[in-house]
């Protein structure tokens, strides 16, 4: 039980009705100035970010009023669900980024008149002396017997009502990337003022069918944009913080009772937190990735090493604290995923208090020095110039409430760690490939993966191997780093990780196999025994397929390029592999 709880209930009851489900209210006064129509991809994108320019400046109005601390007291309470008609859990996290990313882009520093330590003024300024009503006096001793807290002073229903405003406006923002992204695979833009969804996209029955397969795959966080794959079994000290995501399925602390047991965490039935805690890599994500630290040195003037020292010391501070009996501390984490405000004094302190911890978490003896630290800091600090709504990357987990408080947003440490290198040179590393490689084996390759030598002194490299009865399945593995362009609907990115990633990685697989049906035995091989070979391609990510042209399928499902995860599932479950298409003979 906290102070807003019932006063929010009841502001709830008080704007119940008053906003449509949907968002198509929120278009009209863009899409009724542009002429009916179908565009193309050229014309529709440009349409489409005079839109999201129009939403982003409604958006900011908003935002602006208030301060960061009243944005992360009021979001971080209000449970996740869908702004709009889409309630597909990854729309939700979407969402939820964009707001996020508004916040920290447009929000005052400071207070804001909308909220104040409860300590510092009189109880009837809460909620505009709501808490004075008999109704309230709850809420009011719980108030009175809390330590020092924000709470909200001017506010009423309007406020709330203004918030899913906000959201609603940031599901649009979402909107705007998903119909970019289709248009840039070949949809069209269709404009109809006199329907109610004002602006639609035309798809093909060949494009609508590649566009759900991509989406209904497998996106497991497994490598970060870079193309480094880091989440594997191949670091001999799988050592994981905890890292609040978003609770965007509604799961209950019932459904997660064996994680909390362990953490010494007392579970209230059926209650919905807004957040869970994910077991995150981080040593092997230290470990994979620090084959960019001279470059990320050189670009941010910051050790890399720096960066996750103080981000791995400050998340073991909720475990332990756990442990010794501090639940209300990683409660407000469970329950609002960020904290604060802490002063930089407070911060350090925490830092170095669990410095031997973090040292033992990364497998590494460094322990940065003060100004080291306050540097790091700096650079985890939201810049709000730097910021962009469509760009995930960009979100930065400290949050500068005055001259010496932040708030820390730990649940922002993912994606901020996801695309952290988005800066740098990222395709010049050769052991990116080596480490998807390694993380693929689903049992020791079948063929050497050092050069294969033919009879004739050819010689082929082939990445990964598996023999399945008298099948050989070859690999052709591509760890090309993943543009925000892709996200963002940007045709010039999307035509790349084609010509990169899925052309590049078949045409090498099939001259491959060719070269095996033509070199059967070599001197240090032998395809004893096979008598067919289907050559297909690993990425590190999940890559979207362009053609239903049988060439770039494993079958009608299973795409030629395949994730890892989905390379590993597509071994254990296929029973028909060989009726798939793109199977080679080898002639006796």
């Amino acid at each position: 039980m906290e102070y807003y709880v019932k006063p929010f209930w009841l502001f709830h009851k008080s704007i119940e009705g008053s906003l449509p489900k949907d968002t198509y209210f929120i278009r009209k006064d863009y899409w009724s100035l542009i002429p009916n129509g179908v565009y193309g991809y050229l014309k529709g994108k440009e349409l489409i970010q005079g839109y999201i320019s129009s939403l982003e400046a409604r958006l900011s109005k908003i935002i602006q009023k208030y301060s960061y601390a009243y944005w992360y007291h009021l979001s971080r309470r209000i449970l996740p669900f869908t702004a709009g008609l889409d309630d597909a859990p990854q729309t939700i996290i979407n969402m939820r980024y964009i707001l996020t990313l508004a916040i920290q882009k447009y929000a005052q520093s400071g207070y804001c008149g909308h909220i104040a330590q409860s300590k510092r003024i009189k109880i009837e300024k809460v909620f505009n002396g709501l808490l004075e009503d008999i109704n309230f006096k709850d809420e009011r001793n719980i108030l009175i017997k809390s330590p020092d807290q924000l709470v909200l002073t001017d506010f009423t229903h309007n406020n709330l009502r203004e918030y899913y405003i906000a959201e609603k406006l940031a599901y649009e923002i979402w909107v705007c990337g998903a119909k970019m992204r289709s248009i840039a695979k070949g949809a069209q833009l269709f404009v109809d003022i006199d329907s109610k969804e004002y602006f639609t996209e035309i798809r093909s029955d060949k494009l609508e069918k590649l566009i759900e397969s991509y989406d209904k795959r497998n996106k497991e966080f497994t490598s970060s944009k870079t193309g480094t794959v880091f989440n594997n079994k191949h670091f001999e000290n799988d050592l994981s913080i905890l890292l609040p995501v978003l609770n965007s399925n509604n799961l209950n602390l019932n459904d997660i009772e064996e994680f909390l047991n362990s953490i010494n965490f007392p579970i209230i039935d059926n209650y919905v937190p807004n957040y869970l805690l994910m077991p995150f890599p981080i040593k092997n994500f230290y470990e994979s990735h620090k084959i960019f630290s001279d470059n990320f040195l050189k670009k941010n003037d910051v050790k890399l090493i720096t960066i996750l020292f103080i981000i791995t010391a400050l998340c073991n501070r909720y475990l332990i604290e756990t442990f010794t009996k501090n639940i209300p501390f990683i409660g407000r984490i469970f329950m609002r995923g960020y904290e604060g405000p802490e002063s930089q004094y407070s911060i350090l302190s925490v830092i170095f208090r669990h410095k031997d911890e973090a040292c033992k978490i990364l497998g590494v003896e460094y322990i940065p020095d003060q100004q080291e630290i306050i540097d790091a800091i700096n650079y985890l600090t939201v810049d709000r110039k730097k910021v962009s709504l469509l760009h995930p990357s960009t979100i930065r987990p400290f949050i500068k409430y005055n001259s010496t408080y932040y708030f820390i947003d730990y649940s922002t440490i993912i994606e901020f760690l996801n695309g952290m290198f988005w800066n740098l040179e990222l395709n010049k590393h050769s052991i990116k490939g080596d480490m998807l490689e390694k993380n693929i084996e689903f049992q020791k390759s079948y063929l050497l993966t050092k050069p294969l030598k033919s009879i004739g002194g050819s010689k082929k490299q082939i990445d990964y191997s598996i023999r399945i009865n008298d099948l050989l399945i070859i690999v052709e593995c591509k760890a090309v780093a993943m543009s925000s362009g892709v996200f963002s609907g940007d045709l010039k990115s999307l035509n790349f990780r084609y010509e990169k990633v899925i052309k590049l990685a078949l045409k090498q697989a099939d001259e491959k196999a060719k070269w095996l049906i033509n070199n059967p035995i070599g001197s240090n091989y032998s395809l004893d025994g096979i008598k067919k070979i289907l050559p297909i391609g690993v990425s590190a990510f999940t890559e979207y397929i362009p053609s239903l042209d049988n060439y770039y399928w494993i079958n009608d499902e299973i795409p030629r390029v395949l994730s890892i995860s989905e390379f590993h599932e597509f071994i254990q479950s296929a029973t028909d592999i060989e009726k798939s298409y793109n199977i080679l003979f080898i002639n006796k």
